[in-house]
């Protein structure tokens, strides 16, 4: 009898531990979009406050370069977010915010409130650097993260077609930063 309760415990409680143990493992297929999901809510926030500098440039600029950058950087991550959230709405992968897009946020709101405090050509040398430092780590963040993290083929192509127009964006603001750093030397 004894040997018997045993049994039927030890049976018992390994059937609740591989239970518990399924219910806590992700699938492979989980994993993925899970991967694919947080690579996502960063491209999606990475525009979104992309689009919040440029409008802020935008308005508090005089600098017709630097006016023309904030345009530029509004019209295209606006066109860069809809690209995004099209091909993950069509593959299922969400958007939705995460700790890491929420953290990444957070410091990018800060830096340009420490920018929106500024004024003429500080503030254009403030803006300019931002975007150079921002667009520098963005493409840091798709060769190192994003690229070899994507899972879903066809989200990853997307992350390969994105990272041309980012380092544009990064060569443009650098041709831009020259400038001004050249005309505050000259003064």
């Amino acid at each position: 009898m004894n040997y018997f309760k045993t049994t039927v415990l030890t049976g018992l409680a390994l059937f609740t531990l591989s239970t518990h143990a399924t219910h806590n493992v992700l699938t492979t297929e989980e994993k993925a979009r899970a991967a694919d999901s947080e690579i996502a809510a960063m491209l999606v926030m990475g525009n979104e406050l992309e689009i919040d500098a440029g409008r802020m440039a935008k308005r508090k600029t005089d600098n017709a370069e630097v006016r023309a950058f904030a345009e530029r950087m509004i019209s295209n991550h606006k066109a860069g977010n809809k690209q995004v959230k099209d091909v993950t709405k069509r593959l299922k992968i969400s958007t939705a915010n995460t700790e890491q897009s929420r953290e990444m946020k957070k410091d990018f709101k800060a830096d340009l409130r420490l920018i929106k405090k500024l004024k003429g050509n500080q503030f254009d040398a403030a803006y300019i650097n931002f975007a150079v430092t921002t667009h520098m780590k963005k493409l840091n963040k798709i060769d190192s993260e994003f690229l070899p993290k994507a899972q879903n083929l066809e989200f990853k192509s997307l992350i390969e077609q994105i990272r041309p127009g980012v380092a544009a964006h990064l060569q443009h603001a650098k041709e831009i930063q020259a400038k001004l750093n050249t005309s505050t030397a000259k003064r």
